[in-house]
């Protein structure tokens, strides 16, 4: 399979399983990746690691950043990226099974490459030590459609592998993003085609330092209680705005005015009231975040 694949990895404080993940994804089988890594202010024995291995492959790149957080530091690397046929988010603590990539690919190369394509996948849970664990993180076994993916994230941006149509229209955005992957998702999403594959080539760490733990179903539903009643940050309508803003001259006619009531709806009253009975957005519990104007 002939395709330019740069794989994209945001390192902080990831001595601990970084080399097991590099050794996973430089075992690709039937496929060349080259890995680009930028460092978002690592203060353990990551850059050393990155120094070793970009020494010893070449095929790794890496540099050393100010500290960005994690969606900020993976949209650098999307944005300075230079052009390939093929792109995959990467995270520092997962393993790659030898065909992620292949199996990826395989499946987007089937469609038209001039489409904007984003391939997603399920997860294998496991635990610190790579014993897989009876946990579905990602309660979902489908794409969403554009509502459902303004309102919600699921799919982790560890599984995404994308085209060079994608990421030129990805990085012209540069607005508020509460996180990369679900950022690049509603991109795709409006603008392009989802690819969920049901099965998985990934090994997908549960433990409770890394971005999303394994939780009780009590302490989930708690944590869900306590956000209803903290002061709303409203990220998805702030998102919304700001995507219309950047898109509004280049999205699909179908969903411009869907996406303008997201973003507007706290102007006024008015505003809200056409957002309520929009029947694209659906659930009881949105319907009354939007009444309390936190979403």
């Amino acid at each position: 399979m002939k395709n330019s694949i740069l794989v994209l990895l945001s390192t902080y404080n990831g001595e601990r399983y970084l080399e097991e993940l590099l050794d996973s994804v430089l075992n690709q089988k039937k496929v060349n990746v080259e890995i680009l890594i930028r460092d978002d202010g690592s203060k353990d024995k990551t850059v050393e690691i990155l120094e070793k291995y970009s020494n010893k492959h070449s095929n790794i790149r890496y540099y050393v950043g100010t500290n960005l957080g994690y969606a900020k530091s993976f949209w650098e690397l999307l944005k300075n990226s230079k052009k390939y046929d093929y792109y995959a988010f990467c995270d520092q603590d997962d393993i790659w099974l030898e065909d992620k990539m292949y199996s990826a690919i395989s499946k987007l190369s089937q469609r038209d490459s001039k489409i904007p394509l984003l391939y997603t996948s399920n997860v294998i849970p496991v635990d610190k030590n790579l014993k897989k664990i009876n946990y579905n993180s990602f309660k979902t076994n489908k794409s969403l459609n554009v509502y459902e993916s303004f309102q919600k994230s699921i799919l982790p941006g560890c599984t995404f592998v994308f085209n060079y149509s994608l990421k030129v229209i990805a990085e012209k955005y540069d607005g508020y993003m509460e996180s990369h992957d679900w950022t690049l998702y509603n991109i795709a999403n409006v603008f392009g085609e989802i690819l969920f594959d049901n099965n998985s080539n990934i090994l997908y760490r549960i433990y409770s330092e890394n971005t999303i733990g394994q939780e009780s179903i009590s302490k989930t539903l708690l944590k869900k209680i306590k956000r209803f009643f903290q002061k709303s940050k409203c990220t998805r309508s702030k998102f919304a705005k700001d995507f219309y803003k950047c898109y509004m001259n280049d999205m699909p006619i179908k969903y411009k005015k869907d996406i303008h009531e997201f973003a507007y709806y706290k102007d006024s009253k008015s505003e809200k009231f056409l957002f309520l009975k929009n029947k694209n957005y659906k659930g009881f519990i949105f319907k009354i975040y939007i009444i309390l104007n936190k979403i």
